[in-house]
């Protein structure tokens, strides 16, 4: 292995990790809302510490790697994709602990709904993060296509949820203030599916050179 390969080789784990790590916080996010589990927070806010230490030595992997290196061809691709991919995981990171202040937050409210579509469409979404992540590893083009194809699924769900928590909120003013947390925890949702389709994309056209975004799909 040369140590170019072996650079590369860093970085692919790096982002393995972080991906892990993102998706437990999603997983554990949802339970904290869905259990009313405020003693997960902590370790939600714990975890979000170490992707944020792995953001900053990727990033630094990648510049370093383009520095000494001049990588060509897929080679090049490969290490701006990581490096924008890993931008995207903190991202979705981000929005994982977003999830977890507010479901904090509503425990200091009754239950607006049943928690049904909404714990699903989140699952959907941190299963996105996972199969976008396995296509950037595996080099499986049509498992990018495929994970861009269901963000319209979660978009579908955001608009359905969304107006389901709306039209409880015109028919009942006291819940409005529980309310609001739900809708916000529904859009950081919505995000994850988009920021997991944007992962997809990168991989994509790191094995292929061609780019789907905007809904440019093959």
């Amino acid at each position: 292995m040369t140590e170019l390969e072996e650079r590369i080789d860093n970085i692919r784990h790096a982002l393995v990790n972080m991906a892990s790590m993102v998706e437990t916080n999603i997983n554990n996010s949802l339970k904290c809302l869905t259990e009313r589990n405020k003693s997960l927070s902590d370790e939600i806010f714990t975890q979000e510490l170490e992707v944020n230490k792995l953001d900053n030595e990727i990033d630094t992997q990648g510049i370093e790697t383009l520095a000494l290196f001049q990588p060509v061809s897929e080679d090049l691709r490969y290490v701006v994709m990581a490096m924008k991919i890993n931008k995207d995981l903190e991202r979705i990171g981000d929005h994982a602990v977003g999830i977890t202040r507010k479901a904090v937050e509503l425990l200091e409210f009754p239950t607006v709904i049943e928690y049904v579509e909404l714990p699903k469409m989140a699952f959907s979404a941190s299963k996105m993060v996972s199969d976008s992540i396995k296509s950037f590893i595996s080099g499986n083009k049509q498992l990018a296509i495929d994970v861009c194809e269901r963000d319209r699924e979660i978009d579908k769900s955001y608009i359905k949820i969304s107006e389901e928590i709306i039209s409880l909120m015109k028919n009942d003013s006291s819940i409005i203030d529980g309310a609001k947390f739900l809708l916000l925890i529904l859009k950081d949702i919505e995000r994850i599916g988009d920021l997991a389709t944007n992962i997809a994309e990168d991989s994509y056209y790191i094995q292929t050179g061609t780019i789907i975004r905007h809904g440019n799909l093959i």
